[in-house]
């Protein structure tokens, strides 16, 4: 319990963003999440570290709904999460460790592909202004939003899917080793 500063009574902490219990997940003999648990309140940063295969990545994968877990739960906002289905990109957006750019593409129409707001047509013009702000804000300031994705170096195309991650304005933003 926190102290309210004005009464010195008691009150309730706030409520978390992201709570993750019990999350298991198993691959036939192979156990690669038991009994995980993580609670992140607004506004806070974690990291999340272990060995190569310690579940990192299956675990923000169940998170995003990519992977069923075998137990557990999930909730935003307190409000609890359908598993094993895809999570709406407005409450959680996930940076894959793997590329996810259409190099045909243009860098615009990157960051846009899979927001929950797009429809099967859009007119890009709209969406110029706050997709240059998003790019401006991680560094890539230089890029020309109608440049083909396949122009970019590696390090490039991770700063645009973080862009994107960031453009979808979600409530949880996961980065699975962006580097």
């Amino acid at each position: 319990m926190l102290q309210d500063a004005k009464t010195g009574g008691e009150t309730l902490a706030t409520q978390s963003l992201l709570c993750a219990r019990n999350l298991t997940k198993h691959y036939g003999g192979v156990k690669a999440l038991t009994g995980v648990s993580l609670e992140l309140a607004p506004g806070e940063i974690h990291a999340l570290c272990g060995e190569n295969g310690a579940g990192k990545s299956t675990f923000i994968k169940i998170l995003g709904g990519l992977v069923q877990p075998d137990d557990g739960e999930i909730t935003i906002d307190g409000h609890q999460l359908k598993l094993g289905h895809r999570t709406d990109p407005r409450l959680i957006s996930i940076v894959h460790q793997e590329l996810a750019i259409v190099p045909t593409l243009s860098v615009l129409d990157n960051i846009l592909l899979g927001g929950a707001n797009q429809s099967a047509i859009y007119r890009r013009s709209q969406y110029r202004d706050s997709v240059r702000e998003h790019l401006d804000s991680v560094g890539l300031s230089h890029i020309k939003l109608d440049a083909p994705a396949s122009r970019l170096s590696l390090a490039e195309c991770q700063l645009v899917e973080i862009a994107r991650g960031m453009s979808r304005q979600a409530k949880v933003l996961l980065l699975d080793e962006p580097t």
